[in-house]
């Protein structure tokens, strides 16, 4: 009995290894971000300001071929920052959505470890609130991003692995007729889950 149990185990976890970029499997996952400061002047002691921001990535795919996966991508970003000087108060409150296709390609480096190369782009909308001393002032503007970068998954079991990027991201918004290009080169960490090729997953039932 136990010597049946661990060979289906071994047999088990073999075959979400070899599922882990084959084609027909599916994957979803994604990045998670926050962060909060606080900064005070000492030769102020009435000054003060303070941020937070949070952002969320979450995003599915489909290998179409061994190692070649396409899929769709969210960005969630909320960014609050508030000031103190003198009894009067500040704030602003930027908020940004878009979404768009990915291309992933994933070299077989190790049961364990692959890299990969990745490139997406996104479309959406960013939303800056400014509050100065109770009123508020809203605008939106239409977002285009690009981005292009490489990486390497590191299975932590054979379904699960966690992911770290490095990367070029270009960024364009349109306010009343003016472009504005931003350039930002990008560090992540994130995770993905491998739910395995449906044809396998028929395969073993049978």
């Amino acid at each position: 009995m136990k010597k049946t149990t661990i060979l289906s185990v071994l047999a088990l976890s073999t075959f979400f290894a070899k599922a882990q970029t084959e084609k027909t499997t599916w994957f979803v996952g994604g990045a998670l971000a926050f962060s909060s400061s606080t900064q005070k002047e000492a030769d102020a002691p009435g000054s003060s300001a303070k941020a937070t921001a949070f952002a969320l990535s979450p995003s599915v795919g489909y290998f179409f071929i061994n190692n070649l996966a396409a899929g769709a991508s969210l960005n969630i970003t909320s960014a609050y920052s508030a000031n103190s000087n003198s009894g009067s108060t500040s704030s602003s409150t930027v908020t940004l959505f878009s979404a768009g296709p990915f291309v992933r390609y994933y070299f077989n480096t190790s049961q364990h470890v692959k890299l990969f190369l990745h490139g997406d782009a996104s479309w959406g909308s960013e939303k800056v609130t400014l509050n100065y001393s109770g009123a508020d002032e809203s605008s939106s503007v239409p977002i285009t991003t690009f981005e292009g970068k490489a990486g390497a998954a590191f299975f932590l079991s054979p379904g699960v692995a966690l992911e770290f990027t490095a990367g070029y991201q270009s960024t364009t918004e349109k306010d009343s007729g003016i472009k504005l290009t931003t350039g930002s080169v990008v560090v992540g960490l994130g995770f993905q889950i491998y739910l395995g090729s449906a044809n396998m997953l028929r395969s073993k039932n049978k």
